[in-house]
């Protein structure tokens, strides 16, 4: 019997797990240009690493795999020789504003306060600049209720255990 309720334990945890896709660890300088790229992202720490040098556009849009909630996001940037332009779909910054302007030569960073699975990012050099970048997005897997069936089967099983013990004296 104890083997049943185990067995009826580890079924109902298994099915209540999450499936979900590898990190991503993008960069540029080894992985090729972006261009245009959508970047599914999994459970824990994405980086997305580029050069934006004169003219240059990179743009890219993150997809949640499986059933993720965003934890924690940042931005971060070394721009040289002059202003870079950046922008995205209304993402939020921890402070107030959204992620997009003009930002002048120096080192910059930001911190998301929310960002959601279709959200696009863009950092387009311009004329002269250039810009190494860092996009970091810690995910983790959303909670996942054990399913009422599975706390059904339970009762089920600790009641016919119950009823048999009881038979048995």
């Amino acid at each position: 019997m104890k083997k049943t309720i185990l067995a009826a334990l580890v079924t109902t945890s298994l099915s209540a797990t999450a499936a979900t896709a590898a990190t991503v660890n993008y960069d540029e300088a080894v992985d090729g240009d972006m261009g245009f790229a959508p970047f599914t992202l999994g459970a824990g720490v994405n980086t997305i690493t580029g050069t934006a040098g004169p003219g240059d556009k990179d743009d890219f849009g993150v997809l949640f795999s499986g059933n993720l909630t965003f934890v924690s996001g940042t931005f971060s940037a070394v721009i040289a020789d002059a202003n870079i332009n950046i922008n995205s779909s209304d993402v939020p910054l921890v402070g107030g504003g959204t992620f997009g302007g003009v930002l002048s030569p120096g080192n910059v960073s930001f911190s998301f306060a929310d960002v959601a699975s279709g959200n696009v990012f863009r950092v387009n050099s311009g004329g002269q600049a250039t810009a190494n970048y860092t996009f970091s997005f810690e995910l983790e897997p959303s909670p996942v209720p054990l399913p009422a069936s599975g706390m059904l089967l339970l009762g089920a099983v600790a009641g016919s255990a119950a009823l048999r013990r009881r038979k048995s004296r």
